[in-house]
């Protein structure tokens, strides 16, 4: 969401099926008279619970935007958005389709293998700034855009996927439990000039630009203490008052991702106009990606450009 001439305020509240709230704001504020200054900022609130039994999800965010006109043709911008997920009952695999006989289980559509204790918590934050030029009349349009965006995520899981249930006692599944966290940050940065050009007296259109990306990412493990496999699975079938305990600890952060991502992109692309009846779109791009690190004790090394 930009900034805007006009002032505004936008205020929502909604409220829905199983325990479902919502609420949200958006204002907008010129900053100067004739508005070439101006903040934009936005917040919303969601919490709901669902249809399958145990999960529910909270979800917040807040972001600004401010943007100014340093020149007629040169206009700045920056923002930052913060966002927080919860979410309670998250799973960590399919159910499981069959009884030990082969025969088809037939869930209902509220069926959740995870307990009430299994939670994913995701922390995104990002922030970008932007400077944008359109020389005079000419029609054309320089951009060019820096992003940063991290990503931090929490999170204790149930794996249930090992064996298959008897059909007389919903027994015989078994499982592991295991927390998880990971920590991303991502740097990108965009530059593109598009706008029309004239050739043999008609007028055309000419597009390319470039971009450089480079991600961090880290991941770590803790598994259940004591050792948490296999875990014996209660019936399935009385899963909303019967759960698997909740273990009484974890065990050591294990770094078991450890990879960086880099990534360059080029491209041009033109809109050509031979006749009032024809037009043709031609162009090229080229793209390098290389990832290095390593990957649950694989060394990674990736390299391809196309």
């Amino acid at each position: 969401k930009r900034p805007t001439k006009e002032r505004s305020l936008y205020l929502g509240a909604y409220a829905g099926s199983y325990d479902a709230y919502r609420i949200e704001a958006d204002a907008n504020v010129p900053l100067d008279a004739d508005g070439d200054i101006a903040f934009r900022v936005v917040g919303a609130h969601d919490r709901r619970d669902s249809h399958m039994f145990n999960y529910d999800n909270t979800r917040s965010l807040i972001g600004g935007t401010i943007s100014a006109a340093i020149t007629p043709d040169l206009k700045a911008t920056a923002g930052y958005t913060y966002q927080h997920n919860l979410s309670h009952g998250s799973g960590w695999s399919s159910v499981v389709h069959h009884y030990s006989d082969g025969t088809r289980i037939d869930h209902d559509r509220s069926v959740n293998f995870a307990p009430p204790w299994a939670f994913w918590k995701v922390m995104d934050e990002q922030a970008f700034g932007e400077l944008t030029w359109m020389p005079g009349s000419s029609g054309w349009k320089i951009r060019g855009i820096f992003t940063m965006k991290r990503a931090v995520e929490d999170q204790a899981l149930l794996y249930v996927g090992f064996g298959s249930p008897g059909r007389t006692t919903g027994l015989g599944m078994l499982g592991f439990a295991s927390q998880y966290q990971a920590d991303y940050m991502r740097y990108t940065g965009d530059l593109t000039a598009a706008g029309p050009f004239t050739l043999f007296g008609r007028e055309h259109e000419l597009t390319l630009g470039g971009s450089w990306t480079q991600e961090d990412g880290r991941q770590w493990s803790n598994a259940a203490q004591p050792v948490s496999f296999p875990v014996v699975i209660p019936d399935f079938r009385n899963f909303r008052n019967v759960h698997v305990p909740r273990p009484t600890a974890f065990g050591p952060k294990i770094l078991q991702l450890d990879e960086r991502e880099r990534q360059t992109r080029g491209y041009i692309a033109t809109w050509l106009n031979p006749a009032d009846w024809l037009k043709l779109i031609v162009g090229t791009s080229y793209s390098k990606v290389k990832v290095t690190g390593i990957n649950y004790s694989i060394p990674t090394h990736r390299e391809n450009g196309e």
